[in-house]
C-alpha cells in the first residue's frame, strides 16, 4: 500500500539501485526511501518513482538492466527527448 499526502496522492519514492553481477550491468532496486537527499548528495544512482511502476533514473547516463523493485522481473528502458533513463515495469501495469 502506498503512501498518500493529504489530497489522497501518492507520495514519491526513491529507490537506491545496485549491481548484482560482477559486470555491473545488471541492477536491483532495493528498500524504498521517501527522500531524495541522502542519494543526491552520495553520488550514488537511484530511481525515483514519478509515476506507478514507472521510474526516472538519477546518477547514471548508460543503460542498464534494472529489476523492478515491486515485483523484481526486468523493466523496459526508454529515453525521454532531453536524454533522460526512464524504466518502465509492464507486470506491474
Amino acid at each position: 500500500m502506498r503512501i498518500t499526502d493529504e489530497n489522497g496522492l501518492p507520495e514519491t519514492r526513491y529507490f537506491p539501485i545496485i549491481a548484482i553481477d560482477d559486470s555491473g550491468h545488471q541492477k536491483v532496486a532495493l528498500f524504498p526511501a521517501m527522500s531524495a537527499d541522502q542519494f543526491k548528495s552520495s553520488g550514488k544512482p537511484y530511481l525515483e518513482e514519478i509515476m506507478p511502476h514507472i521510474y526516472h533514473l538519477h546518477g547514471h547516463t548508460k543503460s542498464d538492466e534494472i529489476a523492478c523493485p515491486c515485483c523484481g522481473k526486468q523493466m523496459e528502458h526508454y529515453y525521454t527527448p532531453d536524454n533522460a533513463a526512464m524504466y518502465l515495469c509492464r507486470y506491474c501495469l
